[in-house]
């Protein structure tokens, strides 16, 4: 498996100029191996046996706009498979709009952003989404509505009446970016041609609603679950 990695590691930073430019890596010790992902050190050993110059990043260094710049670090190694922590993000961001490059290792980066402890994205910029939607159950009473992490399960009795039951969350877009509705949607005993779906409704300022978009409905779901989006 290391072999494998460092084979697809070599393609990549191949193009570096390896006396002038920096690889770092992000190192948090708090993160509990998982499969899939990389060992830091380990990677930062075999690219200076290959005359790189590798700098271990904590996730203080990531969120700091001073240690993290393209001039200071070519290219950041993610070594965590989904985990990203939140309190980067905005520093990561601008990172890669100056011109930074990253690999991610084991995973979608970005996937699941985590505070590590050391600053949290509390504020709310205008315009800008919150880090974590807060969820409302829109449903009969009878129906019942649990919201988990990344999951979502409405069960509907079956004397319940039919209508959209649902939950929802309220969050804040920029009109410049766009943005991508994308999950599983699974479903179990649905009948009388009833299903699932995603969907999102656009508002504006007063409270209006101005477009409405809605994925495929699923009525079924024999293994697995189906990919949608909008």
């Amino acid at each position: 498996m290391r072999y494998w990695v460092w084979v697809a590691m070599t393609m990549v930073v191949g193009g570096l100029a390896a006396a002038q430019n920096v690889i770092g890596i992000w190192h948090e010790p708090k993160i509990a191996e998982q499969s899939g992902h990389a060992d830091p050190k380990f990677l930062a050993q075999l690219l200076r046996r290959h005359n790189f110059s590798v700098r271990l990043l904590s996730t203080e260094d990531l969120a700091n706009p001073k240690v993290l710049t393209p001039q200071k670090v070519a290219l950041v190694i993610l070594p965590y498979g989904a985990f990203f922590p939140a309190e980067a993000v905005d520093n990561f961001r601008r990172y890669l709009k100056a011109g930074g490059r990253f690999i991610s290792l084991g995973g979608y980066a970005f996937d699941e952003t985590r505070d590590m402890g050391h600053g949290r994205r509390d504020t709310k910029r205008e315009g800008e989404a919150p880090a974590e939607p807060k969820w409302e159950k829109v449903a009969h009473g009878k129906v019942q509505v649990t919201v988990g992490q990344n999951r979502i399960r409405i069960a509907v009795p079956k004397d319940a009446p039919v209508d959209w039951h649902r939950a929802r969350a309220f969050l804040n877009l920029r009109s410049s970016w766009r943005y991508l509705l994308t999950g599983k949607v699974r479903t179990d005993g649905i009948q009388n041609g009833h299903g699932a779906y995603l969907a999102a409704e656009y508002y504006d300022a007063n409270g209006n609603r101005i477009a409405f978009q809605q994925t495929q409905i699923v009525q079924r779901t024999t293994v697995g679950a189906s990919w949608v989006s909008c």
